[in-house]
Formats: structure tokens, C-alpha cells, sequence
């Protein structure tokens, strides 16, 4: 069972414990030890983990791509699309998650390794670093053709295949 690490900006009980009840994945608050550290410093920590971090802060990764290595356990990225320029709440960062679960019902089987995947209301986009930078590999609109689904997972599969040394 897959366990998503929750970082300081979606840090919310409720959220995390209806997560959790679902049955499917845990998620994990911050460790109060991490709470209030620098970006540069929780990256450290958390891309060490094995456990992918959710986040409402959009800046992150293109603010500390540098922060996070090729190699990471994966970033989920909860925020309102770029033409909507309301502050998500957690609460509403959750209702997005919600729908997302249910366009992609196997989202709790995915191995988000080395990928950083955003999700809004309206998209989820798909990206991966590569030399210190972000690389953009697929933006797709929630549409009725379920085609989107099929295709989102195949990326997240192949971020996760990226820097595995072959046996």
C-alpha cells in the first residue's frame, strides 16, 4: 500500500485522515520536527523518502527543481488551473482530489516515482527533471474519452522506469 507524505501547505487532518479511511493508501502529516523548515531543507528530507509528497504550493517545483534530484519518490501537486487565480483551501484542494480518484480509479496503484504531477479542477499535468530542470511531458483536460486516463498512466509508468539501472 502506497503511503503519500503530506507536506507544511496541506497539512489538514481531516483531508488526510479521509485518505486514509478510504482504504486504499495512507497519508502522513508532516513530522512536526519538519514543520516551518525552508523549502530547500524539506526537499532534502522528504525526496530521501520513499513516499510521494502532496502539496497545494504550485511553486515548488519550478522554484527548488534544483532541490529535487532525477531520482525522487514523486510530487502531487493540488491547485485551482492556472486561469482560476482563487487561493485554493485544503478543503477544496480535497474536493479536487476526490474527483481525480474517481476519473482514475487505479490512482492509488501508480508509482509516481520521478514524476511531479499536477492536479486541478479542470487538468492534470505530467512532468519530470532532468539536469536540474523541469521538463513538461504531458498536460491533459479532463474530457468524457477516457483515452486520457490510459495515456496519463503509461507516463506515469515511464517517469518511473527513468534512472532505474537496468539488471
Amino acid at each position: 500500500m502506497t503511503t503519500f507524505q503530506f507536506d507544511q501547505c496541506f497539512n489538514d487532518k481531516k483531508v488526510i485522515q479521509a485518505c486514509t479511511d478510504e482504504g486504499l493508501a495512507l497519508a502522513r502529516r508532516l513530522p512536526s520536527d519538519l514543520l516551518g523548515k525552508p523549502d530547500p531543507e524539506l526537499l532534502a528530507v522528504l525526496m530521501g523518502a520513499p513516499n510521494p509528497v502532496v502539496t497545494l504550493d504550485r511553486a515548488l517545483p519550478t522554484e527548488h527543481a534544483a532541490h529535487i534530484p532525477a531520482h525522487h519518490p514523486g510530487i502531487v501537486v493540488v491547485s485551482f488551473s492556472r486561469d482560476n487565480p482563487r487561493t485554493i483551501t485544503t478543503r477544496e484542494a480535497g474536493k479536487i482530489l476526490r474527483n481525480f480518484k474517481d476519473r482514475v480509479p487505479t490512482w492509488h496503484q501508480l508509482a509516481l516515482r520521478n514524476s511531479i504531477v499536477e492536479i486541478t479542477e479542470k487538468s492534470v499535468e505530467v512532468c519530470h527533471i532532468d539536469a536540474g530542470g523541469i521538463v513538461r511531458d504531458q498536460y491533459r483536460g479532463f474530457s468524457n474519452d477516457r483515452a486520457w486516463v490510459a495515456q496519463f498512466v503509461q507516463l506515469i509508468y515511464e517517469n518511473s522506469q527513468r534512472h532505474v539501472n537496468p539488471t
